[in-house]
Parts: structure tokens; C-alpha cells; sequence
């Protein structure tokens, strides 16, 4: 199913997205939440291991056009954000590898 309408939500403090809503023909399809966000962390990639349930199937938002676009323009938000309150600390960003 594909969403016509996409909902996003930002925390006043981070400006950072908080809360996704996908609806389709005004039934949600989709509800992200985010609790919790710590950065720099290192990844241990067996936490992202997951098998579904019987029945249940993963569907890749990178899959979907609307979904797709909507995460890469908020990682090009948060990436400007990121370089603007380095430059008001005075902190140098990190060189890219």
C-alpha cells in the first residue's frame, strides 16, 4: 500500500523528527516513533537482527517513492543542523571517510 499523505513531527528542542504518520484514504497506514536518539554511539549490528513474526512481512521504506523521499530530505535536514551548531560552537566537523 502507498501512502497520500505523510505527517511528520519535530521535537521543539532537537528539531529533530520525533513521530511519522503514513496514511492512505485517511487510514494510517504507518506510525514511526522515535523514544530515544543518542549520537555518535557506537552500532553493534547484532541489535538490528530481527526475525518477524509468522505472517508478518518487513516493507523497506526506501521501497516506497513518498517514504524514500521523506526520510532522505529529513537526513539532508538533520546533516544542516548538525553543520550549523558546529559552526556556533566553533567545533571543527569531522573529516568524512
Amino acid at each position: 500500500e502507498r501512502a497520500d499523505e505523510v505527517q511528520l513531527f519535530y521535537s521543539k528542542k532537537t528539531r529533530l523528527l520525533v513521530r511519522m504518520l503514513q496514511f492512505q484514504r485517511g487510514n494510517e497506514l504507518y506510525a514511526i516513533y522515535v523514544r530515544d536518539a543518542e549520537f555518535g554511539a557506537p552500532l553493534q549490528k547484532s541489535r538490528f537482527a530481527l526475525t518477524p513474526p509468522k505472517g508478518v512481512r518487513f516493507v523497506d521504506l526506501f521501497d516506497d517513492e513518498l517514504a524514500s523521499l521523506s526520510v532522505r530530505l529529513e537526513l539532508e535536514r538533520l546533516e544542516e543542523w548538525e553543520r550549523k551548531q558546529k559552526a556556533e560552537s566553533g567545533s571543527k566537523e569531522p573529516d568524512k571517510k
